[in-house]
């Protein structure tokens, strides 16, 4: 089975402080904004634990069993957030924390090469985020081959 190009969610804030997610165009659920973030000193968040946060997030935007999960198991090559409020935008996504780890590999990397005009490595670090869970995938099968030498 071929993986999806792309997998888009629209995240926006209801009345409640409740974000609607909507995948490819079909409602899958919604998460609770207020205590997504336990951690904050003056209205900001703290982040204590990066990979706490990440796992936080992550449960939040791919709850098991919602239409947002079930794309994310199909392993699109890209996961596009479409956040139009400020509120919602403003939450640090890029410490997406899911089963493989980090869903924005390369993030900063790719983020400082994109302002200072470095075209090529950028193109390199997003080549990277694209190939890092087939990297890691042969990775830990030379691993086990090796530990049964």
């Amino acid at each position: 089975m071929s993986r999806p190009a792309s997998v888009e969610l629209i995240l926006s804030l209801k009345l409640d402080h409740q974000v609607a997610v909507v995948c490819d165009g079909q409602e899958s659920h919604s998460f609770q904004l207020d205590g997504l973030f336990p951690d904050q000193q003056n209205g900001k968040i703290v982040l204590t634990d990066p990979n706490e946060t990440g796992q936080r997030l992550f449960s939040a935007l791919f709850p098991a069993g919602s239409i947002a999960f079930q794309a994310f198991e199909k392993r699109p090559r890209r996961t596009l957030l479409v956040a139009p409020d400020p509120a919602v935008h403003a939450i640090p996504w890029k410490y997406l924390y899911g089963p493989d780890g980090y869903l924005v590999l390369a993030y900063r990397l790719y983020t400082v090469c994109e302002r200072k005009g470095w075209a090529q490595e950028a193109l390199a670090y997003n080549m990277l985020v694209v190939a890092w869970p087939r990297i890691k995938e042969q990775g830990g099968k030379s691993m086990k081959q090796e530990s049964l030498l």
